[in-house]
């Protein structure tokens, strides 16, 4: 969160003055930067590979903005640089030993380790040029490199692009309530290109062991997010459920898992069914929503299953839905062209958050095409699944076009409140797991204080990521 950032950032500085880069407070003496951020801060090339002994100035300006302290590199782990513009190798890490005692409102920020980072949010602070007072933007992480270093891009067209003067900045991943990283290039090739590169927190705790002790693992509870496939060993609780829904979707070609607002419909999914199917052999799975465009959001979903590197992946949406639209293509011809071109003999997509169609979607001749296509699919299709999640207060709509009215007679898997045992579980199991002890009666406290609350369970959630933050 944005206190924890404020009481961390420095601004590293060179001796005249002048703003150069960033770095962050990660113990009562230490700070982290970028070698090339103490390289510029000392005048000289980005990629000069020796460990200098000259002091380095910075301040904290959001808490301290003036009062300049001295560090000295302790550990320093070089850039190298190919014959491309772009950093190949070397971690580009500096580990800066301060001479002061810290100022007043200092923090060290917390470090979380985590292995996948996918589509987390993030927000960042830097000194791009002509901004030494800083600027904060944000934006989602994607995946690592063949290096190790993980893509970050900015999303909003308003907010400020990552430059050179983020470097040594420390991103913070508002899902895990940390930091995953440390801002480190960007691409000079491509400057219209709203991305940048992070060192993921687990390259910067095997360049520097001591910074061990400051990290720790990924909160075990997903707050106002639902679980996701990756989270599968922290999802407890509908164990039965999930099995029924397992013999189901082995049983039938449509399933809809229908419940009340966060009652945990997709977490039951995604979390749940999808992992205990990956381990069967012969499975593709895929999952999407269907947002204002139902018909184009399933048919991108198609497009990236079909994997066809010839043509423009816009050009073959934009072909596609025309064809879905003017009744030329066949859902069912489709989904046999990827299970063809991906080996394997199932196909499961996941629709999920299907109220969408209704809040979102206002064209009704589109979503009755939407519809309709999976209708005949499912019917025709033996190597087809699909399994949806809506919520309750949604069905009327769903059933007011009587073919899905028809399909759903024998398809709902009604998914209800957690009993007391249950509840327990989503508490206590994954604590368990991560060796995380919970105060005696704990358990006790917060079933009496949700339990007959409605939508309980994004908020029993939330209140455990946050106890497990500041925990």
């Amino acid at each position: 969160m944005t206190v924890q950032l404020r009481a961390a950032i420095a601004r590293i500085r060179q001796a005249n003055g002048r703003v150069v880069g960033a770095g962050f407070l990660v113990s009562d003496q230490h700070i982290l930067t970028c070698a090339h951020v103490v390289n510029a801060a000392l005048s000289r090339q980005p990629s000069v590979p020796d460990q200098p002994n000259q002091e380095i100035y910075l301040d904290f300006p959001l808490v301290a903005s003036g009062n300049i302290l001295r560090g000295q590199v302790v550990r320093w782990i070089p850039v190298q640089r190919s014959s491309d513009i772009l950093p190949e190798t070397g971690a580009d890490i500096a580990l800066v030993e301060l001479e002061s005692t810290l100022p007043e409102g200092t923090q060290p920020l917390r470090l979380v380790k985590a292995e996948n980072l996918w589509k987390h949010p993030f927000r960042v602070f830097g000194f791009p040029e002509g901004q030494a007072v800083g600027v904060w933007t944000d934006g989602i992480i994607s995946n690592p490199q063949a290096n190790g270093r993980v893509q970050i891009e900015v999303l909003r067209a308003t907010a400020y692009p990552i430059e050179p003067g983020f470097s040594g900045s420390p991103v913070w991943d508002e899902q895990l309530d940390g930091v995953a990283g440390m801002t480190v290039a960007i691409d000079p090739k491509r400057p219209q290109v709203r991305a940048a590169f992070i060192i993921p927190t687990t390259q910067l705790i095997n360049a520097c062991p001591e910074l061990e002790e400051q990290a720790i693992p990924p909160c075990p509870y997903r707050g106002l997010f639902a679980f996701r496939e990756q989270d599968a060993k922290f999802f407890f609780g509908r164990e039965q459920f999930t099995q029924k829904l397992v013999q189901a979707v082995r049983k039938q070609s449509l399933v809809a898992v229908i419940g009340a607002s966060g009652s945990g419909k997709s977490s039951v999914v995604f979390a749940g069914l999808i992992p205990q199917l990956r381990s069967e052999e012969g499975w593709l799975i895929e999952g999407f929503r269907p947002g204002d465009r139902p018909l184009r959001n399933l048919t991108k979903t198609l497009v990236a299953l079909r994997k066809i590197e010839t043509i423009d992946p816009l050009d073959q949406i934009d072909q596609m839905v025309e064809k879905f639209q003017e009744g030329k293509r066949k859902l069912r011809d489709v989904i046999e062209d990827i299970l063809d071109r991906n080996n394997c003999t199932r196909l499961l997509l996941i629709a999920d958050q299907f109220e969408e169609l209704y809040t979102l979607c206002k064209d009704k001749s589109e979503r009755q095409i939407f519809l309709d296509l999976f209708l005949e699919a499912v019917n025709q299709t033996e190597n087809f699944k699909l399994v949806l999640t809506l919520r309750a207060d949604f069905c009327g709509y769903a059933l007011s076009y009587r073919p899905f009215a028809d399909a759903l007679q024998d398809a709902d898997r009604k998914l209800g409140p957690m009993n007391r045992e249950e509840l327990q579980k989503v508490i206590e199991k994954p604590a368990q797991l991560l060796g995380i002890r919970i105060e005696s009666g704990l358990t006790e406290r917060i079933l009496e204080a949700v339990e007959d609350e409605p939508g309980y369970l994004p908020l029993l959630e939330f209140a455990h990521s946050n106890v497990s933050a500041n925990s």
